[in-house]
């Protein structure tokens, strides 16, 4: 926390691996998520207070009277609870008849009874809506059509269009705009998996805002202590992180804030050189290497959907369908002898997330019938396959937070767990004998594996380092094949700007 006036920030104990913050109508207390709970404390510091469950909250608004409306989860109807504490219930309803599949990123209006939301609609479409705390799950309107969240202030709905926040007068007893929008500042930086720009407003007529290019990331080398042993490549827009077979290669996301694009690169580690690998518009993500290493499997929303598409790694050649319907699919391991592709599926609000093996001998399309891995209630996420393929880590919730587990291949046979403090994004180490993952905060943690044929036996786990920069969805790191060395995302500052922009009465030059 930083008071305006001084340049230094406080962090607020107890807040650790927290994420999305949010203030309460006094300003007397600040809500966030962390370990799969709702949590609240006191600006001026203290213990936190432990509200509810939410696994993976995105968003929270508080209101005047005490009511908290949250997302608890990324595929879950917005909830509502006391701000001190008890079991929260639904307050909107996902409307599968207009494909909603999100809500999240709630923002109370004046009265404290309404409240702006984004739905999404698809993973980089939707948009903002109004509904009421005394009319839960009914009345919900929409006011724009936006890929991002919006929030109200002295008299204006504030959204994202583009990288430009913009300003359209709102009326708060018609629930309606009443004027054209007019841009606020440019080249705002965006959270594009999260459906969120990069601002905050207040009641008294504060804007602040971070733009392009302030913060960026960079892959960079660690040994198992954590310090930091080289680079590769260059600060950019970067997320995913995956190693071909032979550990020459790296796949990895990067993104154009001008287009709002994401496409593959490939880095040739020992030259370090990137090469784009995909040019279509839509949006290319998630690449996982065959076992060969001739070929890399992605997933594209350029049929509506993120589908799943093949291309030969060396650029040569055309794309292929592999598998398309109408959910959204996120690949994250082939098995070992390259039969089974292992994905996810997400943002799902009729089964959540969940784990799906896709064969890969047919030769078309359509011949190809994906089998659901370990069935679940619960969220499971990120599986990966061991290193002889007769098990698969994954993440899962069923906890009320994300926890590492392995579970044989393809089954039947009992889970077991390996995280006991949260974990995500598992990786195995090239021989099978660890299992890496992140913790609940923010450590990387080592779990040592003892497999005997069909006998899966755990030892010490074991926290490696703490991690740099904030924290992104999604595999971030990869392993070294002897497991001595991890190629992480680590956010980075570049450029002299600061990476925070403070306007006071910026709704002045809106009214000349």
């Amino acid at each position: 926390m930083r008071a305006l006036a001084p340049l230094n920030s406080v962090p607020l104990a107890g807040t650790e691996g927290s994420s999305f913050p949010f203030w309460s109508a006094d300003s007397q207390s600040i809500g966030f998520f962390a370990d799969g709970k709702l949590k609240r404390i006191d600006a001026a510091g203290g213990l936190p207070l432990t509200l509810c469950d939410a696994p993976n909250g995105v968003g929270g608004t508080w209101n005047r009277e005490g009511v908290i409306v949250f997302a608890p989860n990324s595929g879950s109807p917005l909830h509502r609870v006391s701000a001190s504490g008890g079991t929260s219930r639904p307050i909107t309803i996902i409307d599968s008849a207009r494909h909603e599949i999100t809500h999240r990123w709630p923002w109370f209006l004046p009265d404290g009874k309404h409240f702006l939301y984004w739905a999404g609609t698809a993973p980089t479409e939707g948009d903002i809506r109004v509904a009421s705390i005394d009319s839960p799950g009914s009345d919900s309107r929409i006011i724009i059509p936006s890929q991002y969240s919006a929030r109200y202030s002295q008299g204006y709905l504030l959204f994202v269009r583009g990288n430009t926040l913009m300003a359209q007068l709102f009326d708060t007893k018609r629930l309606a705009t009443t004027a054209d929008a007019v841009p606020v500042a440019e080249q705002l930086q965006v959270v594009g998996i999260a459906r969120s720009g990069i601002f905050g407003v207040s009641t008294n007529g504060i804007l602040v805002y971070s733009r392009i290019g302030a913060t960026s990331a960079r892959l960079v080398w660690f040994d198992r202590s954590g310090k930091q042993i080289g680079t590769l490549g260059q600060p950019d827009i970067l997320t995913a992180v995956r190693f071909s077979p032979d550990r020459k290669s790296v796949a990895i996301e990067i993104s154009d804030p001008a287009t709002r694009n994401t496409d593959i690169w490939l880095y040739d580690v020992a030259r370090d050189m990137k090469t784009r690998f995909t040019f279509d518009p839509a949006q290319e993500r998630e690449a996982i290497w065959s076992p060969d290493g001739r070929s890399i499997v992605f997933n594209s929303n350029r049929k509506g959907h993120f589908d799943l598409y093949r291309k030969p790694s060396n650029g040569v050649g055309t794309e292929e369908l592999l598998y398309a319907d109408d959910k959204e699919k996120y690949p994250t391991s082939f098995s070992p002898d390259g039969k089974w592709l292992l994905y996810m599926v997400y943002l799902d609000p009729t089964s959540k997330n969940q784990l799906w093996t896709l064969p890969m001998e047919g030769t078309l399309a359509s011949e190809r019938k994906p089998v659901p891995f370990a069935p679940s209630e619960f969220n499971l996420s990120w599986g990966q396959f061991s290193p002889d393929g007769r098990w698969i880590a994954y993440a899962s919730d069923e906890s009320h937070r994300n926890e590492i587990y392995v579970a044989p291949f393809p089954g039947p046979g009992a889970k077991k767990q390996i995280s006991t403090a949260g974990g995500d994004q598992p990786v195995w180490r090239n021989d099978g004998k660890e299992i890496f993952y992140i913790g609940a905060d923010r450590r990387l943690m080592a779990a040592e594996v003892i497999s005997k044929g069909d006998v899966l036996g755990l030892g010490a786990v074991r926290p490696l380092f703490s991690l740099i920069g904030s924290y992104y969805p999604g595999h971030t790191y990869d392993v070294s094949a002897d497991g001595q060395r991890f190629l992480m995302r680590t956010s980075v500052q570049v450029g002299n700007s600061e990476p925070l922009t403070v306007v006071q009465n910026w709704t002045a030059e809106l009214k000349k």
